[in-house]
C-alpha cells in the first residue's frame, strides 16, 4: 500500500537565519518541485549577474531593491512582485534594507548545494567566492 502523502507546516519566527554573506541571511523551505526564501539584505547588498534555470518570483515584503534583467533595471518596492523567467541574467542592490521572498521552481540546485558565488561583499559588485556548507532538505515542523 502506497504510503500517504503529508503536507509539511512551516513556522519562519521559530527557523534559523542562515548567513549567505555578511549583508544577507535567509530563511528557505524545500518542496519536491518548488522552494521558497526569505531573504533578509542590508543597504548596499548586491547578487552578481547571474542566471538559473529556475522560474524566479520575487516579492518585496519590506524595503526597495534594484533588481536588473538582462539589462532593464526594475526598482520593486514594498508590495510589489517580479517574475524572472528561467535562464535569463540578473542582478540585484538592496537600496533599503530589504526582505524579500523568492519563490523558485525547479529547485535551485546552487542554494541545496551551498554554491553562492553569484552573491559579493560590500564594495564588490562582481562575482564572489561565497559559499555555504551543503545543506539537507530541511524537516518539516510537526503538524499542529
Amino acid at each position: 500500500m502506497p504510503q500517504e502523502k503529508q503536507a509539511a507546516f512551516y513556522d519562519l519566527s521559530k527557523m534559523k537565519k542562515e548567513k549567505m554573506t555578511s549583508m544577507v541571511t535567509r530563511r528557505m523551505i524545500v518542496g519536491t518541485n518548488e522552494m521558497v526564501g526569505v531573504l533578509y539584505a542590508k543597504k548596499g547588498a548586491v547578487a552578481a549577474r547571474h542566471k538559473h534555470v529556475s522560474e524566479q518570483i520575487t516579492m518585496i515584503l519590506k524595503g526597495v531593491e534594484k533588481i536588473t534583467v538582462n539589462d532593464h533595471p526594475f526598482i520593486v518596492r514594498e508590495g510589489q512582485v517580479l517574475v524572472i523567467p528561467p535562464n535569463v541574467e540578473h542582478s540585484g542592490e538592496a537600496l533599503e534594507d530589504v526582505i524579500e521572498m523568492n519563490c523558485f521552481s525547479p529547485l535551485r540546485e546552487d542554494w541545496l548545494s551551498g554554491d553562492l558565488s553569484y552573491l559579493s561583499e560590500p564594495g564588490n559588485k562582481e562575482k564572489g567566492s561565497t559559499s555555504t556548507q551543503p545543506r539537507p532538505r530541511p524537516r518539516p515542523a510537526k503538524r499542529g
